[in-house]
């Protein structure tokens, strides 16, 4: 214990109250490294300044009487990672460190070593961390509060959930930094026109998903809808669907201006996979009348009779049957759209029915006049 405490206080101020190489002999010191147990230490200047410059924070300085006498070679010969991290970046001629502010009280350690080893440090750039999005947590967004939040963590995390990889990077480009316009969408390329260092800010940034699905919902809408379909393929065999490349093809065309990420063509839309498990509520409050399963039922009959079940057919079939009622086509597309997908929103109703096919579209809308009465 009084080892541990001694180590914590190794520093300018009480370096010469111990054991070691300033206060032993030089036969004692030459004796102790032939045994060969033994650390090597940076030895930290007393009262002085250790200055940089951060492109981030500008000029930022530390009394080196707060700064410890780090151990560079641990007592098996191993350098720490302070020691082999300037070593490394020297060697491989690294011109700038660019990394998270939790490592700026290092930073000085760093700047005395290449001092030390007369070694011209690189331009340092300290970036501000990512911060919680829950403001009672506080602080910087940790893998447990990631988890707890509904947050991916790694970047299969990701992929998996169906974010695109240049949504995620246009995302993360704007967590700290601002391109000096109001502009939010960023190609690749662009962001490499735009982006500058001097244009970070050095206050931590909170994440937030809203924005990154906001993001996302961009790049997933400039998707060509073949690309759409073929990335949302895995999530529709993953729920155990059987659908073909053409139906997949209609149904993402659908809804691709209504999705934010990829696998919500199947979990937001899972109507056109199989029957709803129940009816919006507010839906049928307003849109179901006393006269809604009569004509439900009857506009079931009339799709009985069509043949090549499009667009265009289910329409034309909807609006004779209101023109011959005397109703609005309000007075069916609504119940025909809550029979169907069990919601009073959507894409259009006509592709939507098309999409869901004849046998289903008749068959849920029975269902729902027997139901819904």
């Amino acid at each position: 214990e009084e080892m541990r405490e001694g180590n914590r206080a190794y520093d300018g101020s009480t370096r010469r109250q111990m054991r070691n190489s300033l206060t032993l002999s030089d036969a004692e010191v030459d004796r102790l490294v032939d045994a060969g147990d033994y650390v090597v230490r940076l030895k930290v200047p007393r009262q002085e300044s250790a200055r940089f410059d951060d492109v981030v924070r500008g000029s930022v300085s530390f009394d080196t009487s707060e700064i410890d006498d780090q151990v560079l070679l641990k007592s098996d010969g191993m350098p720490t990672y302070h020691l082999a991290n300037i070593v490394d970046d020297h060697l491989m001629d690294i011109s700038h460190v660019i990394r998270g502010e939790e490592w700026l009280s290092s930073t000085p350690k760093h700047v005395l070593m290449y001092d030390a080893l007369g070694w011209e440090p690189p331009v340092f750039a300290h970036l501000p961390l990512i911060l919680s999005p829950d403001s009672d947590r506080g602080g910087k967004l940790s893998k447990r509060d990631a988890n707890e939040l509904g947050i991916p963590v790694y970047v299969t995390d990701y992929r998996e959930a169906g974010y695109e990889p240049a949504a995620l990077l246009n995302f993360l480009a704007l967590l700290g930094w601002s391109p000096g316009t109001e502009e939010e969408l960023f190609s690749l390329d662009e962001m490499v026109d735009a982006f500058s260092l001097d244009r970070v800010g050095a206050s931590g940034v909170q994440f937030d998903i809203d924005k990154l699905r906001w993001v996302n919902e961009h790049y997933v809408r400039d998707l060509s809808v073949e690309e759409l379909a073929e990335k949302a393929r895995p999530y529709v065999e993953d729920e155990g669907y059987e659908v073909s490349d053409e139906r997949l093809h209609t149904i993402c065309e659908l809804v691709q201006d209504r999705i934010q990420v990829v696998p919500e063509v199947v979990t937001d839309n899972r109507y056109f996979f199989e029957d709803p498990k129940g009816y919006e509520e507010a839906g049928v409050e307003k849109r179901w009348t006393d006269e809604s399963a009569d004509l439900l039922l009857a506009y079931a009959d009339r799709l009985e009779d069509v043949d090549t079940f499009d667009t265009d057919a289910v329409e034309t079939k909807l609006r004779t049957l209101a023109d011959e009622e005397n109703v609005g086509a309000g007075a069916v597309i609504h119940p025909a759209r809550l029979a169907v997908s069990g919601r009073s929103y959507g894409p259009g109703v006509f592709g939507l029915l098309a999409a869901v096919g004849k046998e289903a579209c008749i068959r849920r809308m029975h269902r729902a006049a027997e139901e819904l009465g």
